[in-house]
């Protein structure tokens, strides 16, 4: 590193807040940063570096170490993010992107799902052939799971006068609804 003013960055220890200036040196193994004020050298390993905020052009590039998750380093000048970026290669790349092919792939899939769906079980004749491939038992399990749903724990209609005018409702109900493929 050739310019003074650049080999600077941000030091968080993670015991407070305020930032601290160190001045940075890279090693093979590492890099080291010094304490400006107090003169106190810091070793960090390439292999114990990880990302703490991605990576964007402009912006600070921010790395945690393994051994101290809660200290933070901060690298503003661009630099220094090449230096850190050219040594722990995970770090060049953004992490949580996705294609834009593979993410197109999934939403025009979905969305075909749902609309075949939708078509499938709103529109009548579609019902009907979609009521023809559910076998009758399935059918009649269906049906009574709904029926003990609905009317778990209700209160049941025993009156017989009550029950001859349900029976009424029940006869007029079918006779409109006329012959039910399903």
């Amino acid at each position: 590193m050739t310019d003074q003013s650049e080999n600077f960055a941000s030091f968080f220890d993670g015991l407070s807040t305020k930032p601290r200036r160190v001045e940075i040196s890279e090693h093979s193994e590492g890099l080291t940063f010094t304490n400006t004020q107090t003169g106190e050298m810091t070793f960090w390993r390439w292999r114990d570096l990880r990302l703490a905020q991605q990576r964007q052009r402009g912006a600070v590039l921010v790395v945690t170490n393994a051994k101290h998750p809660d200290a933070r380093l901060g690298f503003e000048t661009e630099l220094l993010r090449d230096m850190v970026a050219r040594n722990v290669p995970i770090l060049a790349r953004p992490k949580g992107r996705m294609s834009s092919k593979f993410t197109w792939g999934v939403l025009v899939g979905f969305f075909s799902v749902v609309a075949g769906a939708v078509l499938v079980f709103t529109v009548p004749p579609l019902t009907v052939a979609a009521g023809r491939l559910v076998p009758d038992p399935w059918m009649r399990s269906i049906g009574e799971y709904f029926v003990n749903y609905f009317a778990d724990g209700g209160r049941w209609c025993t009156d017989p006068d009550s029950m001859v005018v349900l029976d009424n409702i029940v006869a007029d109900l079918s006779a409109a609804a006329g012959e039910m493929p399903f």
